[in-house]
């Protein structure tokens, strides 16, 4: 499975329901494993992101396609990045000619 991490920013409508974090993430949770993603962590930040999850998802689709449901909820913006562990880094590093 690919890894992602989600750089996430709060919403003004997501600011104004922050009592029901808990509720959102478990929601989102849930959303992922439908997909047949693999919630691994999540972050509250500071600085120029408010939070980051990284996970994993099977397709690049399926993870597209959950951080839009979320998304379209309004309580977040999200920045993608695609994730390669070092592992696999060196073994792409080895291919380079």
């Amino acid at each position: 499975m690919q890894t992602y991490i989600f750089l996430l920013n709060i919403t003004d409508q997501g600011i104004k329901g922050i009592k029901d974090f808990e509720k959102r993430v478990a929601a989102s949770k849930a959303a992922f494993k439908k997909a047949g993603g693999n919630w691994i962590s999540t972050y509250l930040t500071l600085g120029a992101y408010d939070g980051v999850i990284v996970a994993e998802f099977p397709t690049p689709q399926a993870a597209l396609s959950v951080m839009l449901s979320i998304s379209k909820l309004g309580n977040i913006r999200t920045t993608t990045l695609t994730a390669f562990p070092d592992k696999e880094v060196a073994k792409i590093i080895k291919k380079i000619s």
